[in-house]
């Protein structure tokens, strides 16, 4: 939350375009203080005035930013807080007043909301919106089985795999598949499911029953099916353990999964291109992991993969000292920039809006 509001202060005195007016900015609750945060300071450094609807999930730490804001100088006439519902948010859409909207949630909704800014907002409102995404990771061959293993474990099932740039499927070469699928339940048991508060805690309750329903319906048919190919015990409340899941690729999945849900499949050597397709053609391009041993390699797919962000980690050669490598996708975009002057609509599903420009990717 700091950082932005420092990037947006900086950058506000760079600005020539004219404020829009009113902007909305619809925020989720898995980031329910940074992320509302940047939304608000984008609009304010651009000279707009901001309407924010946090999610119905987390209006109180909503409202004790806002009244940081206040207290830092921010005026009541160029914020309003308002909680609620979606239709709330739904509400805002479709008022003629409300010259612009940021929002991060689920694709879905995205659609809902410039279905809604066609028919209720002047054409020019821009959309600024970043949504989930079924995000891939890659291990081949070369790759070092126990960082992959790490890394797997923390992009999976940290959060409770309540993040749109968590883990959703694992590309193993079949060399290794065994291998790494042995190791990576092994690190599953370690795995302390339970009160967020207590420090030994890995993985903590999902956001509510509603999630939790989703989730172990999802589960439940995949163990029907025989596909469920790990799952741990989770305790009482609203809870679900960290589960693996077979899949032939990642057409087999439909839609986003947003709990600690992780899903496998195995492609034989030589076909990461054809790994590299089934990927771009899902329309989502938030985040992609490759682990391996080859740096060639790993900057041939960087250039291929249509993604925001890519990880593409070499593992380390002892005798080189390598070291992790970012390849950030040349679909980068930044829901926030919209503050600037987003003149389009929502593009790639789980990319955003508005490119960030050269200053931001040095960050």
């Amino acid at each position: 939350a700091v950082d932005f509001l420092r990037y947006y202060a900086d950058g506000a005195e760079t600005l020539t375009a004219p404020a829009r007016g009113v902007f909305a900015c619809i925020s989720p609750w898995n980031f329910p203080l940074a992320i509302f945060t940047g939304q608000i300071a984008a609009a304010l450094a651009a000279g707009n005035a901001v309407l924010a609807k946090p999610a119905e999930q987390t209006p109180l730490i909503a409202a004790l930013a806002v009244d940081l804001m206040r207290k830092a100088g921010v005026p009541a006439s160029a914020l309003q807080l308002l909680p609620g519902d979606g239709a709330v948010g739904a509400a805002l859409t479709r008022d003629a007043r409300v010259k612009g909207v940021a929002f991060t949630g689920s694709t879905g909704t995205a659609l809902k909301i410039r279905a809604a800014m066609a028919d209720y907002l002047d054409p020019t409102a821009p959309l600024i919106a970043e949504t989930g995404g079924l995000n891939a990771m890659l291990v081949d061959s070369t790759a070092l089985p126990e960082q992959a293993v790490r890394d797997i474990l923390g992009s999976a099932f940290q959060s409770a795999g309540q993040r749109c740039s968590a883990l959703r499927c694992l590309y193993v070469q079949e060399d290794i598949a065994d291998a790494v699928e042995e190791m990576l339940f092994g690190a599953m048991e370690e795995l302390a499911v339970g009160d967020p508060w207590k420090l030994a805690t890995d993985v903590g309750p999902v956001i509510d029953t509603d999630a939790l329903s989703t989730i172990r319906d999802y589960v439940a048919q995949a163990r029907d099916e025989g596909r469920v190919l790990k799952e741990l015990a989770a305790p009482e409340g609203i809870f679900v353990g960290p589960t693996v899941i077979r899949v032939n690729g990642i057409r087999d999945m439909a839609r986003e999964i947003f709990g600690p849900v992780l899903h496998i499949a195995r492609f034989p050597a030589g076909r990461i291109a054809e790994v590299v397709e089934a990927v771009n053609a899902t329309g989502y391009g938030l985040t992609f992991w490759a682990a391996h041993a080859d740096r060639r390699q790993g900057a041939d797919g960087g250039r291929r993969i249509e993604s925001r962000q890519h990880l593409c980690e070499p593992q380390p050669d002892w005798r080189r000292g390598w070291k992790p490598t970012f390849w950030w996708g040349r679909a980068f975009r930044n829901w926030a920039e919209g503050g600037r002057a987003a003149l389009s609509g929502a593009v790639h599903a789980g990319g955003c809006a508005r490119d960030t420009g050269r200053r931001r990717l040095d960050r």
